[in-house]
């Protein structure tokens, strides 16, 4: 199977790819502390220590908030040298050494196996890009918590996400290791021959004479949103 792991049905199960949720506890620490200083330094402090008792790992890391507005981790570790056993828990795959990642972070964490890294990029994307699925397009209370998360990393200065240097080149390699990178068209088909490209412009759907390809749909904050944003003592925009 392409990208594999490790086979979901097969006897032995091991892998070194794993997606983690940092959860945060909001009875130890104030929302604006929360967000202005802590979750980095807890991040920081975790991850290193992770390193520390595993050697190298490859990062893919993205900041979420809870509907509380308090902030949680989502993120994606590869490790070089070590695997991890790994079972099936319902619809999920679990590792059996869980405990050993808590490596002295305050709050609850949880522990998937990823057995592809099809699966583990699909599964990240929508938490990288900030992108909604399509059940929950129609969702406003989906909409809303993407909404809060996407100003509270506006709001406190937050890069969403971050990526180890190496782990584009590391997917590549292991998603195929036949293929070589090649340039793709906006139809996914690979361009076989040279090509220049000369940036002209950026232009509107009516200054080219097409019809809009994406529809957008305005999103109202609703009064609890706006009740945590007036609970940090910010201004509201309008």
């Amino acid at each position: 199977m392409k990208g594999s792991l490790f086979n979901p049905r097969g006897n032995i199960k091991k892998t070194n790819l794993l997606f983690i949720t940092l959860t945060w506890n909001s009875r130890e620490i104030d929302l604006r502390e929360s967000w202005e200083s802590e979750l980095s330094k807890r991040f920081n402090k975790w991850i290193t220590a992770v390193r520390m008792k595993y050697g190298k790992v490859s990062v893919l890391r993205s900041w979420e908030a809870f509907e509380s507005g308090y902030p949680h981790v989502q993120v994606m570790l590869f490790f070089h040298s070590h695997e991890f056993n790994t079972f099936r828990h319902g619809r999920k795959f679990r590792i059996q050494e869980k405990e050993d990642l808590q490596c002295g972070y305050s709050s609850h964490i949880d522990v998937q196996a990823m057995h592809s890294w099809k699966g583990a990029v699909n599964y990240v994307g929508k938490y990288i890009l900030k992108q909604l699925s399509n059940e929950e397009m129609g969702d406003p209370h989906a909409q809303n918590k993407q909404m809060l998360t996407l100003s509270l990393c506006w709001i406190f200065r937050k890069q969403s996400y971050s990526m180890s240097r190496d782990l584009v080149d590391l997917m590549q390699t292991l998603h195929n290791s036949k293929s070589s990178l090649v340039q793709l068209m906006l139809n996914g088909d690979p361009v076989h021959e040279h090509v220049d490209w000369t940036f002209i412009g950026v232009f509107s759907y009516k200054e080219l004479g097409i019809p809009p390809i994406l529809e957008t749909h305005e999103i109202t904050p609703d009064s609890e949103f706006w009740a945590r944003i007036d609970a940090l003592g910010l201004s509201r925009i309008t």
